[in-house]
């Protein structure tokens, strides 16, 4: 269990500097939410920041996930959004907090399957598939990845340069 703890730490830290790191390469005019950096903000702000044409049930759904990701309740986390998921399986906000619950639970592969379904169903928010992008480039690194992380940083980079 201890043991598990410090790797939990470990991760987060990396999550942390990363996160970090790719705010320092966005513009001030861009608002991201991230729940494993951003702890100024609840993430309610950025459920109404980041969701359109949502349903008053996910949307709930959705905040009880974040208030479980920033608990790092993950399986509470992962029981609300499968509750969304059957509600509506398209709902990419839905997958992309699946990816970063998995991030979470130091499980990269399922997070970069996650965050890729988030994608095929976030055609019309460049935003979203910046930050699932950059969740992916997180994902790689924990894999020791680094060429496959690398790229996708500079996918997300290029989404948020084209949609400031």
């Amino acid at each position: 269990m201890v043991e598990k703890n410090i790797r939990i730490k470990s991760l987060l830290f990396i999550f942390i500097l990363s996160g970090l790191l790719a705010a320092c390469s966005l513009s001030k005019d861009t608002e991201v939410w991230d729940p494993l950096v951003d702890e100024s903000q609840p993430a309610s702000q950025g459920i109404e920041r980041s969701l359109t044409n949502i349903s008053p049930a996910i949307a709930s759904l959705l905040q009880k996930a974040d208030e479980s990701i920033e608990k790092q309740q993950w399986q509470q986390a992962i029981s609300s959004l499968e509750r969304a998921l059957r509600i509506n399986g398209k709902q990419a906000e839905v997958w992309t907090r699946l990816a970063v619950v998995y991030l979470g639970q130091y499980n990269p592969q399922q997070s970069i399957h996650m965050a890729k379904r988030s994608n095929s169903y976030s055609r019309n928010n460049p935003s979203l598939q910046a930050y699932n992008w950059l969740l992916m480039a997180r994902a790689y690194t924990l894999m020791q990845r680094q060429d496959l992380a690398d790229e996708a940083a500079q996918k997300s980079q290029q989404l948020q340069q084209a949609n400031p």
